[in-house]
């Protein structure tokens, strides 16, 4: 129910296009025009990876799907960068 900034969402939109890993976190994948950015991103070449608890609305789009707590594992993405 929240308004949306518009043109913050036109300049989040061109970030993702030109990203080359998109993280999708906890989210249902329900809310749009939100729900739409990770689409973009694949479009332009990205990888789509999605961290939640269960299968979303937006799984299927995913190149990545891992399950779990965001707090859980994001941590343990990071170790193992580093």
């Amino acid at each position: 129910g929240e308004d949306l900034r518009w043109d913050v969402l036109h300049q989040v939109a061109e970030e993702v296009m030109g990203a080359d890993v998109c993280l999708v976190i906890g989210t249902s994948g329900l809310v749009h025009p939100v729900a739409d950015l990770p689409s973009l991103a694949h479009e332009a070449g990205a990888k789509l990876i999605e961290i939640n608890i269960e299968d979303t609305a937006i799984t299927g789009q995913m190149d990545y799907a891992i399950r779990g707590p965001a707090a859980e594992v994001l941590p343990a993405l990071l170790q193992g960068w580093s």
